[in-house]
């Protein structure tokens, strides 16, 4: 049985650089597991450790707006899968993560690599290995252009006529979101409708192992994150967002609904300080963390190390 491995894990523990040894050790090629980092032209903020592989994408395949493909890591002999691989006016869904990364699991196996997943969004990393029901529904075009502009109170709504318990099972964030709110109604929608569930998770097809990283306590997590984010602004994470409005680009670009983003594009409106916007950003960044933890820590087949 061949052989996948998941580095995965909080923000801020080195989950990257431990991938890239373990690429060196064991002939591997990395495929990016972050709902940020899949996004063009969005890597400061997003905390893209590799941004220097601008160089040359080679794309082999494409799915809907976006393309299938990786970058070479200039200073290590592997490759970067989903990097970079579609704009940020575009909703990218866990059902197109799989697509991608099957695409890309399947090319480097065929080249007698070792496929290294590596990344914080366990949603993506989930439905991928353990072929979760909601991966099944497909993007459903139609409804979200329909849905899109809808007052949230509406699209909430809309959602509890479908479903009368869902709301009570959605945390405030996920409640306030519209990109999540029309993602909820695009699967009750479909489900409606008895969807096929494939017989064979990925889990079953393959020997995957799992490590994690999490942080020891919450103190050093917020002082780590506290100087990451202070890292990036003065790397020029407020420029990079300058930089994606004169693109043209808003809040509502699915891309720009991030953590980081939000921020400092309040900042830029006025309507915070730089002082605030810091503290707000890695507020933000603590809270995701312990989701992160909270949603991990049920997988038992994860192998923790605590930083």
């Amino acid at each position: 049985m061949k052989s996948i491995f998941v580095i995965t894990g909080q923000t801020a523990t080195g989950k990257t650089a431990y991938a890239l040894e373990l690429a060196k050790q064991m002939n591997g090629e990395l495929i990016n597991a972050d709902s940020r980092q899949i996004y063009k032209k969005m890597n400061i903020v997003t905390g893209k450790d590799l941004h220097q592989t601008d160089g040359n994408f080679i794309k082999i395949n494409n799915i809907n707006n976006g393309d299938i493909g990786y970058f070479e890591v200039p200073f290590s002999n592997t490759k970067l899968w989903l990097y970079d691989i579609i704009d940020p006016k575009y909703n990218f869904s866990a059902h197109d993560y799989k697509k991608c990364a099957l695409n890309a699991i399947e090319h480097i196996l065929q080249h007698n690599k070792i496929p290294i997943i590596v990344g914080g969004s366990y949603l993506y990393i989930k439905n991928l290995l353990f072929d979760t029901v909601d991966i099944h529904v497909p993007p459903n075009e139609k409804l979200r252009i329909e849905l899109s502009g809808l007052p949230v109170k509406k699209l909430q709504t809309k959602l509890s006529n479908i479903n009368p318990t869902i709301l009570d099972t959605m945390n405030k964030s996920d409640l306030n979101n519209p990109h999540r709110l029309i993602r909820k109604i695009e699967i009750e929608t479909t489900q409606k409708s008895s969807i096929k569930k494939p017989s064979s998770p990925l889990s079953d097809e393959y020997k995957v192992e799992i490590i994690g990283f999490r942080h020891k306590n919450i103190q050093d997590l917020g002082k780590i994150i506290e100087k990451r984010v202070i890292e990036r602004i003065q790397a020029g994470a407020i420029e990079e967002t300058q930089g994606l409005l004169q693109y043209g680009y808003t809040l509502e670009s699915p891309g720009l609904n991030a953590i980081g983003y939000r921020q400092i594009i309040s900042f830029l409106e006025g309507a915070i300080t730089m002082q605030n916007m810091i503290q707000e950003w890695t507020t933000k960044e603590i809270q995701y963390a312990k989701r992160q933890h909270t949603f991990m820590k049920q997988n038992k087949d994860i192998a923790w190390t605590e930083l």
